[in-house]
């Protein structure tokens, strides 16, 4: 228990000791990108490209979004490093916006109109499909539903899943700007 109570002190300490949140938002980005990627293979496979012949354009405009987030978080990622290594000069007021933009990133992925919290981030919620945990299942669900079910209602929720997604991903982007 009292290393235990050693970890929180220096998780703490460090905290307080930092300039900038340590949130590496580059990684982040990094991460989202990959995880992409998987989605795309995994919807390839369901072919259900005939039946949504927008999918490829909107999940291109989605890849392209995720793209210009990773660009931008690395000038963030490369401005936050500069002041953690004190090699640049630093006023309150940047220091200020750098940590608001970092604090308030991953509110960008939040769907506030989501009625179950488990199922509230975009990116990071539960599949409702299965019980392993999938990224982009908010994208991946209603694409397995209509490989299986024929519903046009769950290509309209594939549609409005991407295009949800979109807009947090810009929303992100205009967060870190």
């Amino acid at each position: 228990m009292a290393s235990i109570g050693r970890l929180w002190l220096e998780i703490a300490h460090r905290l307080a000791s930092s300039l900038v949140i340590p949130f590496n938002v580059l990684d982040y980005a990094q991460s989202l990108l990959v995880l992409f990627h998987k989605v795309e293979v995994q919807v390839a496979k369901l072919d259900i490209v005939k039946e949504a012949p927008w999918l490829p354009h909107k999940l291109s405009s989605l890849k392209e979004a995720l793209r210009r987030f990773y660009n931008t978080a690395r000038r963030i990622q490369m401005e936050a490093e500069d002041i953690t290594n004190a090699a640049t000069d630093v006023t309150p007021q940047r220091l200020e916006s750098i940590n608001f933009r970092l604090q308030h990133i991953e509110r960008s992925f939040i769907d506030i109109n989501s009625q179950n919290p488990y199922y509230k981030h975009l990116v990071f919620s539960p599949s409702s499909q299965t019980s392993r945990f999938t990224s982009f299942s908010s994208i991946l669900d209603p694409a397995l539903y209509y490989h299986l079910f024929r519903n046009e209602t769950d290509l309209h929720n594939l549609a409005m899943a991407i295009t949800k997604v979109q807009y947090a991903v810009e929303t992100a982007i205009d967060t870190l700007h």
